[in-house]
């Protein structure tokens, strides 16, 4: 796919490649799904930290790098070495991956009923993955210019800015701080989301580069948790048997939030200013604290409990 949009002489033709990118696009689910099958509790909470921590990574180090890039290659040639990254990645897990994952096994009737109580945590996860991905994506397309014309700040302090998040996440990551048991606390996060809608009020309302860089630390700091805490979460309710069709429901979720928050940010964007997003993150964010408060009450088999089982 990243061959064809390379090399399309066309709208039409890139439009498409795109679509089938977009159709093979589910590999965070994929990885996800898999690693469940070959790690338990803390151990896959971690593993799924590692994960978001590429994603960080890819929102830091990709616009510098194409940036640079497209000062020498043609944008369009750049699908062209973009197909490196997917091809590299299956070798990895050809010649990496363990040879014999976990497999499901029977259930008994007990655990039927877990299954049943579960389904219900799982639609509460999707909800808040929605939330909290909505109010991540609302201010991308805006923060950069609205940085600019709010501060007078040059376009790569305005970026730094953005980027400052996602460093923060990838500091708390590589330190101790990650294995912290405070990540697994129930209040964990609605903590989180309140420093993240906190952040946003105070970019909202800041008039000057420091005051943003306030805000955006505290983002900073607000987003590690929540992906920290509903990554404990998800590893919590992880059963082998189910786990494709949930981590593909959480991605899905996650996906839909991204969409409807870019035309909603438009939305509040053309009727308001470009500061709009950024309340409507907010308020979003609000709503999702109110859901984050209640935790289902599934009992969690312990891992020697369910490889017996298995």
């Amino acid at each position: 796919a990243f061959v064809i949009a390379g090399l399309a002489p066309g709208v039409v033709t890139f439009a498409m490649a795109l679509m089938v990118q977009g159709f093979l696009g589910g590999t965070f689910a994929a990885s996800s799904a898999y690693l469940s099958t070959v790690a338990r509790g803390q151990n896959l909470t971690q593993s799924l930290n590692w994960m978001q921590g590429s994603a960080r990574s890819a929102m830091i180090l990709a616009p510098i790098l194409f940036g640079f890039f497209m000062t020498w290659v043609p944008a369009q040639r750049l699908y062209l070495y973009m197909a490196i990254l997917p091809l590299l990645s299956a070798l990895l897990v050809w010649k990496l991956a363990p040879p014999d994952p976990v497999s499901g096994g029977p259930r008994d009737q007990k655990h039927s009923r877990e299954r049943v109580s579960a389904s219900a945590s799982w639609l509460r996860l999707r909800l808040l993955y929605f939330g909290f991905n909505f109010a991540l994506v609302a201010s991308f397309p805006y923060f950069i210019p609205w940085t600019q014309e709010r501060t007078g700040s040059t376009a790569a302090m305005a970026g730094v800015l953005y980027s400052l998040p996602h460093a923060i996440y990838l500091i708390i990551l590589v330190s101790p701080l990650r294995r912290s048991v405070f990540f697994g606390n129930p209040w964990t996060l609605p903590a989180g989301l309140t420093l993240f809608a906190l952040s946003y009020v105070i970019q909202a309302t800041a008039g000057t580069t420091a005051a943003i860089l306030a805000g955006r630390l505290v983002m900073g700091l607000g987003m590690t948790t929540c992906l920290f805490a509903l990554n404990a979460e998800t590893a919590r309710l992880t059963r082998t048997e189910n786990a494709g069709q949930s981590f593909g429901a959480l991605d899905s979720a996650g996906k839909w939030a991204g969409v409807a928050a870019g035309v909603l940010a438009g939305v509040a964007a053309g009727m308001s200013s470009q500061t709009a997003p950024l309340w409507l993150g907010a308020a979003v964010t609000l709503l999702t604290i109110t859901l984050s408060s209640y935790r289902a009450n599934i009992p969690a088999i312990d891992h020697h409990e369910r490889l017996k089982e298995e």
